[in-house]
């Protein structure tokens, strides 16, 4: 069974990086743009465990984990919103002059070569038109609405997309029309309590930054809020809590709370659009772009794509699809870790490598 949900922060939400942070290793909080989807799968999981009879037995927990969660992803009045693509590159030359570049698998030539983690792979780079211009690329932070994100996949040259500039906060930036800019950050000075005294302990002060989550400048309506969208694959055990799910319960760091409520209006948003679907159907190249950050047994690449002699070859799971891996457009990997609570392994949690929302597989 499938269920969607709607989470709504009531605080700015904090959800920490790598970074050290407490007594004697620093007192600023760093935060991420975007909650990470461990995130939420704890979070959730947390929730449902705490309304579960039994607690959180072995058994409970085992069924907890089977739970299929994807997301987090931004959703604003029903509209999805997803991370810019790894393939789209920003030229800003200024004066009206930005454009948005499509990078794209390259042969190379003769006496050129490259380390790339398998022979089979080629290079992503921007056609040759491009390549003859030396340019910095502009950063661009953000989401793409899901229209868009359609509109730039079936563009196999890149064509479409636009910029504009954004004067709204601080010193203009390069923004795309109709996506969701860079959530602005929300930072708090917080003071210790000694828990013996009841009061502020001296010269013990933390900064602790959040992502705020409501909309702001001229787009934004009145308390208008951009909610955390989720799906949840599940079976029997679970199916009562979470068709009544409308409760407040922490979500990510310092228990600032949202509001998890599950909701079928959200239902097509997760769906594949048709005239994306109908591509597919007869499509003989495609782009696979991670909507979330992802933990591969493979480290960069996911494991069902095998090396043979002609190339990364495997099957989509669940799925007929065989596909080769020709290329793969990603910035540089992204740690987590975190602190488990779970009994017998309480402690700090090793590191792992995340390959970045955005990464295009070719």
């Amino acid at each position: 069974m499938t269920c969607y949900l709607a989470i709504t922060p009531r605080d700015p939400i904090i959800a920490r990086d790598g970074r050290p942070f407490g007594r004697g290793q620093g007192v600023r909080m760093r935060s991420l743009d975007w909650p990470l989807p461990s995130v939420l799968a704890g979070s959730l999981r947390t929730l449902l465990g705490k309304q579960t009879p039994s607690g959180f037995c072995p058994e409970t927990v085992e069924k907890l984990k089977s739970l299929a969660i994807a997301g987090p992803l931004p959703v604003v009045n029903g509209r999805l919103y997803l991370p810019i693509p790894a393939d789209l590159v920003v030229r800003a030359r200024g004066h009206g002059e930005e454009a948005c570049l499509a990078a794209r698998p390259s042969e190379l030539r003769s006496g050129e070569g490259c380390d790339l983690p398998a022979p089979s792979l080629r290079p992503v780079l921007l056609p040759l038109a491009d390549k003859d211009e030396d340019f910095k690329p502009a950063r661009v932070d953000g989401f793409l609405s899901i229209e868009k994100t359609v509109e730039w996949l079936r563009s196999g040259k890149g064509e479409g997309l636009s910029l504009e500039w954004n004067w709204e906060k601080g010193p203009p930036r390069l923004v795309l029309p109709d996506g969701l800019n860079a959530l602005d950050k929300d930072e708090r000075v917080h003071v210790h309590i000694d828990p013996h005294r009841g009061a502020a302990s001296e010269s013990e002060l933390f900064i602790s930054v959040g992502v705020d989550c409501n909309l702001a400048g001229g787009r934004a309506r009145h308390h208008e809020v951009i909610e955390v969208a989720a799906r949840v694959s599940h079976d029997e055990p679970f199916k009562q809590q979470l068709d009544q799910l409308d409760h407040l319960h922490p979500f990510g760091g310092e228990r600032r709370l949202v509001r998890w409520k599950r909701t079928e209006d959200l239902a097509e948003a997760w769906s594949c659009p048709k005239e994306l679907a109908d591509l597919l159907a007869t499509a003989s190249k495609v782009r696979l772009v991670l909507a979330t950050p992802a933990i591969f047994a493979d480290g960069w690449k996911p494991r069902w794509l095998q090396s043979t002699d002609h190339g990364l070859i495997g099957t989509v799971p669940n799925t007929s699809v065989r596909l080769r891996l020709i290329a793969v457009s990603s910035s540089r990997w992204q740690p987590v870790s975190g602190w488990s609570l779970e009994r017998g392994r309480v402690g700090p949690k090793p590191i792992w490598r995340l390959v970045p929302s955005g990464a295009v597989y070719f």
